[in-house]
């Protein structure tokens, strides 16, 4: 169960986790989808649907509190589920109201622990109860081992706390029915233009800042290149402004939410990742499986997969010219970026894989139910 706007990493892990979990495992799954209303567009059910998958919307509109939590306790108690997983705080805390009022197990899968300074205290509250909650939840999983850490720190028993690596399907993009010359024409995107891309949502934690601001350097230099911004968020607007102040609107296209992610991978010659906290993010494990090579800071999990000179390129934290100079090295040494690639993607096949994260969730689901 999750609540979703769009198709980013927590919706990857809930769709890639399901359809492995469609094969020869004792547990298959329901994708609930909370929306405000019955007729709301949602892009993770129709994507959910589209991939054969069983998918309900449950609807919680939050001024309907009182009336909804009953109906979708009643909803989801018909469906016969046994174990409620949540993604997020807002599925966590109506997804434990539910599990109470019908007796169900609920564990949750925390993707990043956000920073709650500048948010909305209603955020603060359900992120606040989340924790008070997650003490009565049968598992709480982390993505990573630092979140995990985090999670015993704000005081979840470390008895219920264990990681979980996301995963990714490693077969994706080899199937994949796009050629680069398509893509890149579709974008008008000539042959020899080195491509950058980045997508996930736009906030502060993921410092697209830092990339424009690469991208001045990288013009001044007379670096024939093209930015490729993918994804929404509450920065979308100052992101655009700083694109704009600096002159940069024919280098740098924030293409907004795409849902095919996989086909503009086809047409990157660099996926860069100046985040300054993460998980273990499902854009960058997409962009290995892609075999597009990666610039990316040292956080979360991150460098369990990306070292340095081996499988890709670290740069220190909001440091522009850094990320200016990977791009350069990958751009002028293409065999290097080749071997950095490869070398990647051999790493996250044993621990990165949408079939190693389904056998370890199915392991937790049986002992839960046991």
């Amino acid at each position: 169960m999750i609540a979703s706007d769009g198709l980013y990493g927590a919706e990857s892990v809930v769709l890639n986790l399901s359809t492995q979990l469609q094969g020869s495992y004792r547990q298959t799954t329901v994708v609930g989808c909370i929306v405000s209303s019955e007729n709301e567009d949602n892009a993770l059910y129709n994507r959910a649907e589209e991939l054969g998958l069983e998918a309900v919307k449950v609807v919680i509109a939050n001024k309907r509190l009182l009336t909804d939590l009953p109906k979708a306790a009643k909803q989801i108690s018909a469906l016969k589920i046994d174990i409620i997983h949540s993604h997020g705080y807002k599925p966590s805390v109506y997804g434990f109201v539910i599990a109470k009022l019908k007796a169900i197990k609920i564990m949750a899968t925390c993707h990043l622990w956000f920073e709650l300074a500048n948010k909305p205290l209603k955020t603060k509250v359900l992120v606040s109860l989340e924790l008070l909650f997650y003490k009565w939840f049968s598992k709480v999983v982390g993505v990573s081992e630092p979140i995990k850490q985090v999670l015993i720190t704000k005081g979840v028993p470390e008895s219920l706390v264990d990681v979980v690596p996301n995963g990714v399907d490693l077969n994706v993009m080899d199937n994949r029915l796009v050629t680069r010359e398509k893509i890149r024409a579709s974008l008008d995107i000539a042959d020899d233009t080195f491509v950058l891309i980045n997508s996930g949502r736009l906030t502060k934690q993921k410092a697209q800042s830092v990339i424009i601001d690469a991208a001045k350097i990288l013009r001044e230099k007379n670096i024939n290149f093209l930015v490729l911004i993918v994804g929404e968020g509450e920065l979308q607007a100052p992101l655009a402004n700083q694109i704009s102040k600096l002159g940069l609107e024919h280098n740098i296209k924030m293409l907004g939410f795409c849902s095919n992610i996989d086909e503009m991978l086809v047409a990157a010659d660099c996926f860069v990742m100046p985040s300054i906290d993460e998980g273990m993010p499902m854009s960058l494990l997409e962009a290995v499986a892609a075999e597009v090579p990666v610039v990316s800071t040292h956080v979360g999990d991150i460098e369990k997969l990306i070292q340095h000179q081996e499988s890709g390129i670290v740069m220190p934290l909001n440091d522009a010219n850094a990320l200016a100079d990977a791009v350069i090295e990958l751009k002028e040494h293409p065999d290097l970026a080749t071997r950095f690639s490869k070398n990647a993607k051999q790493k996250m096949q044993a621990i990165y894989s949408s079939e190693t994260m389904a056998k370890t969730y199915s392991a937790i689901y049986s002992a839960i139910v046991r």
